[in-house]
């Protein structure tokens, strides 16, 4: 080993194993890459059925609070239309806040829980079944989670609507 100093030699080891390395990350971010995205995308598809979940909450108070006062929805005035009246006037895109709600609504079941005098309950119960991301979906193994909003107030007028799921 004449001509080359024992510095020489190290920083040809080093350089040498810097070689060996190199692509190393490429494949390490590509096999953590599928368990990233499944998570991302998880936290969002939680997020919007959580937001649905809000929704429909929202929408049964405020269908809850039509037939306590025995209003139609769609016009203001009496009667309250009952659960199929309801579910028609909630499937109409222009009286939900997005397309999405109102075709969940429309493909999923209303119930209407009425009492018969002032001062009893009345209850709405909006459930849907909620389409997960499809790869999401094959993972848990559940292609719909169901999703319910219920509200319940007290009669202050008589009603003149009947209970009932439709």
């Amino acid at each position: 080993m004449q001509g080359s100093s024992p510095g020489t030699a190290i920083t040809r080891k080093a350089f040498s194993f810097v070689r060996a390395q190199r692509g190393v990350a490429v494949v390490e971010f590509a096999l953590l890459l599928p368990f990233l995205l499944l998570i991302v995308f998880g936290i969002v598809d939680f997020g919007r059925a959580l937001n649905y979940k809000n929704e429909l909450t929202q929408l049964s108070n405020q269908a809850a609070r039509f037939a306590v006062v025995n209003k139609n929805p769609a016009n203001g005035t009496s009667p309250f239309p009952g659960c199929a009246g309801l579910k028609s006037y909630l499937s109409d895109p222009a009286n939900v806040d997005t397309k999405e709600i109102a075709d969940l609504i429309k493909n999923g079941t209303v119930q209407v829980t009425v009492g018969s005098t002032v001062g009893q309950p009345v209850s709405i119960r909006l459930t849907t079944n909620f389409p997960v991301i499809p790869f999401i979906g094959t993972t848990i193994g559940k292609s719909t989670m169901s999703l319910a909003g219920q509200a319940t107030m007290r009669l202050e007028q008589v009603p003149t609507f009947g209970g009932g799921s439709c």
